[in-house]
């Protein structure tokens, strides 16, 4: 598991994966996934919204519903908050 220093502040913070492992080699291609979790000052837990962006591949539909493919990932119309050329 690669594990990267976080930013610390309070606000919004974004990250790019540069594609490659903890030991600095490539990573295969694929779908990768990552997981965030945030505390307060107090140690308390705090809940964390990730938002992705990728280019939109195909769209389909899945029991009546529009589903977007982005980067090899089947994501449903009603979780999208922005959609730009």
């Amino acid at each position: 598991m690669l594990q990267t220093p976080a930013e610390t502040a309070a606000g919004s913070h974004s990250f790019a994966w540069d594609g490659k492992g903890s030991d600095g080699s490539q990573q295969a291609d694929g779908i990768y996934t990552f997981n965030v979790s945030a505390t307060a000052a107090d140690k308390s837990a705090i809940t964390a919204a990730i938002s992705a962006f990728g280019k939109v591949d195909g769209v389909s539909t899945s029991n009546g519903a529009a589903v977007l493919d982005i980067g090899g990932v089947s994501e449903s119309l009603g979780n999208i908050v922005a959609i730009s050329s």
